[in-house]
Order: C-alpha cells, then structure tokens, then sequence
C-alpha cells in the first residue's frame, strides 16, 4: 500500500507502457452523455435548414461497424447518453455532409459533453 496524498487515505500506483495514456476523470464529468449541435454557419455552408439534416449512427453489430438508417436531428440536436459517438450527416437524398477532419468523412466525440459542427465541418 502507498500513503495518502493531500489527506487522502490511498493513492493509486499505474504501469502505463510507453505511447499509452490514462485519463482519470471525476463520475460526474461523464453524466449526461452527448449532445451535438450543428450550427447555423455549417448549414448555411450547405444550403440547408437544420430540418433537412439527418444523421446515421454508426455502431457495432456482430463484430463489425455498420451505420445505422438515418433519423432527423430533433430541435437541430442529436442526443446520446452515451460516452462517445460516430456518426454521418447527410442532406436530402443522402447528400452526405462530410467531417473534413476525418478521411472517411464521419464525425465522432470521444468523451460527454456539448458539441458544436460548425465551418466546413
């Protein structure tokens, strides 16, 4: 056992190998899951209202992601209470509204909280 650290009565010992990273975090900053807005800026970028905007939630299926029918935002928000997400935009007719920081044009959130898609994407 380790003693305490700043009147704590145990601290914790951790073995990362090299490259790796451990993020610790309080329960209470992971409640509430995530929310995604898409901004005025990036529908206007598009020629679209938020009403247009669908998403297709990619997720695992027997071992294999697939991306899931696509569903309206509701109120230009898309809720999860989930920890993370990866998802699609797409415009009418499946026009997909890519994430220009990813190669295979999908947008994802790795932790809860808010989100905003704003510019280019």
């Amino acid at each position: 056992p380790l003693h305490g650290v700043e009147g704590r009565p145990h601290s914790v010992k951790m073995y990362l190998p090299a490259r790796t990273v451990q993020v610790l975090a309080k329960d209470r900053l992971l409640q509430g899951g995530v929310r995604v807005y898409v901004s005025q800026e990036f529908l206007l970028e598009h020629g679209l209202v938020s009403a247009e905007v669908e998403v297709c939630m990619q997720v695992w299926q027997e071992g294999q992601q697939v991306l899931l029918p696509p569903a309206k935002l509701s109120d230009g928000c898309l809720r999860l209470e989930s920890f993370d997400a990866s998802f699609k935009l797409q415009g009418p007719e499946g026009r997909e509204l890519r994430c220009s920081a990813s190669k295979d044009g999908l947008f994802r959130a790795y932790f809860p909280g808010d989100y905003t898609v704003s510019g280019i994407g």
